[in-house]
């Protein structure tokens, strides 16, 4: 009976420092993900710097506006939309009414530096930033409407006589927390 109780003892009294030790480890990974690394900082001697980062603003313009035609044509005919691949537009549409239903008020903010790389084609160029994001559903009947955080947004775009068209558009949330205004 006593060798018994000798591990379950043990187990009480390590358990707690375990845990935070477990915690701290998982929170200095889970901040350290959120910081930019060198490879990450933005090239900011390439020629379309200054044109990407107002398509950017543009872009998160129409989405605190909710304009879901304005963002539409951001967009190219067929895109490769996060993880549900290759989609056309008229989907992305949809896709952004249904976000918007949920969550009404939308705010996106730059973090940092844009970086823009070149691609094995000429006309397509990938770009990653970190923006700050908001969202907030005053209407909902949960005890959490509203999200923060920090995301990296990563899009192909291709370059076009006039401006851009995303073809590929994936995020990685790095910071997200829910609350109650």
């Amino acid at each position: 009976m006593r060798n018994r109780q000798l591990p379950q003892t043990l187990l009480r009294w390590l358990w707690p420092p375990l845990l935070t030790c477990l915690w701290l480890f998982s929170s200095v990974t889970y901040l350290s993900a959120a910081l930019p690394t060198p490879a990450t900082l933005s090239n900011t001697s390439h020629p379309l710097t200054q044109p990407v980062q107002s398509f950017i603003e543009h872009y998160f313009d129409a989405l605190a506006r909710n304009d879901v035609e304005t963002l539409t044509h951001f967009y190219a005919e067929t895109v490769n939309y996060y993880t549900w691949g290759m989609v056309e537009r008229s989907l992305v549409a949809a896709e952004k009414r249904d976000y918007f239903a949920r969550w009404p008020e939308v705010q996106q903010s730059l973090i940092g530096e844009i970086d823009i790389q070149d691609t094995a084609k000429a006309d397509e160029k990938q770009v990653s930033f970190l923006l700050r994001f908001s969202v907030r559903n005053p209407h909902a009947d949960t005890p959490l409407n509203r999200i923060t955080g920090t995301a990296r947004q990563t899009w192909c775009l291709r370059v076009l006589a006039d401006g851009f068209a995303i073809l590929a558009e994936e995020q990685q949330v790095l910071i997200r927390q829910r609350r109650h205004d």
